[in-house]
């Protein structure tokens, strides 16, 4: 009687991207059971192998993958606070894009507010796992208040300020035999 041992075969898995399919060490004639495979953001199409016929010699299995259309991704913007030391969040906007293609935040309009292209973040890859934030900032608008009066009086108040600062103009003297009518912009 002879007695033959059958071959043994290797197989291994290319997950293309996806988790990792451990190495496998089988005898001729056996069949695979499908192994499992996940790759965030993407939607598993199949491997290159019909996992109903017998191993018959070494074997290399990959796996393909269809990115999906329905990726989270935010977009954030960022207003510059009153003390203009730093960036507040104003709002998120939640969307959704294709796994691995580029996003690109709109540039939106704040009143009072000037976009900041050097501190954004305009655009990126939508990765698989949701996790892209792009980020956009906005600089607070400041303005130039001009004190001008007509006599020599003592005043206050006047400067460079930030949009929505808080500022008191006052009068604290005015030249004698004169009376104060008022603040005029303008005419």
């Amino acid at each position: 009687v002879v007695i033959r041992r059958r071959p043994v075969y290797t197989v291994t898995f290319d997950a293309n991207g996806g988790t990792a399919v451990e190495t496998l060490t089988v005898d001729e004639d056996t069949i695979l059971s499908l192994p499992v495979t996940t790759y965030a953001g993407y939607t598993f199409t199949g491997w290159d192998y019909d996992f109903s016929t017998p191993i018959m010699s070494d074997t290399h299995i990959t796996a393909s993958w269809n990115p999906n259309s329905d990726t989270k991704y935010k977009v954030e913007y960022y207003l510059e606070n009153l003390d203009k030391s730093d960036y507040d969040l104003d709002h998120t906007d939640n969307l959704s894009g294709t796994t691995d293609t580029t996003a690109t935040a709109i540039e939106k309009t704040f009143d009072h507010f000037t976009f900041n292209s050097s501190n954004s973040v305009m655009s990126g890859n939508i990765d698989g796992d949701g996790s892209l934030v792009l980020k956009v900032y906005y600089t607070r608008d400041t303005y130039q208040i001009s004190i001008n009066i007509n006599e020599a009086s003592t005043l206050t108040g006047g400067g460079t300020y930030a949009y929505g600062n808080s500022v008191t103009v006052s009068l604290s003297s005015t030249n004698l035999g004169y009376r104060f009518l008022g603040w005029y912009s303008g005419d």
